[in-house]
């Protein structure tokens, strides 16, 4: 999987900004999820080369929780487990 620059930091920086700062009273992990989702899929990283999603649901559900629970000062620890998940190599 490769991201450009921008699309890079946009995946890293989104994901973990919709869960924690958010604008809605309600429903913001879910919302979070969905654009994450089609943020990888619109970079062509949501499948592998077989077809099979890079993550399971319960995967997404665990990242989700883990990001809104986690303490601002650990923002940096949570997108490098994001992107270890997504691709092993990147750390």
């Amino acid at each position: 999987m490769k991201f450009s620059k921008k699309s890079d930091l946009f995946g890293k920086e989104l994901y973990s900004i919709l869960v924690k700062d958010h604008i809605y009273f309600d429903g913001n992990k879910r919302l979070a999820a969905i654009l994450f989702l089609e943020f990888l899929n619109r970079n062509h990283a949501l499948f592998d080369e077989e077809k099979n999603m890079v993550l399971s649901n319960d995967a997404l559900v665990a990242i989700t929780l883990m990001i809104a629970e986690s303490k601002p000062q650990e923002k940096e620890m949570m997108v490098d487990i994001v992107m270890n998940l997504l691709v092993p190599s990147a750390i």
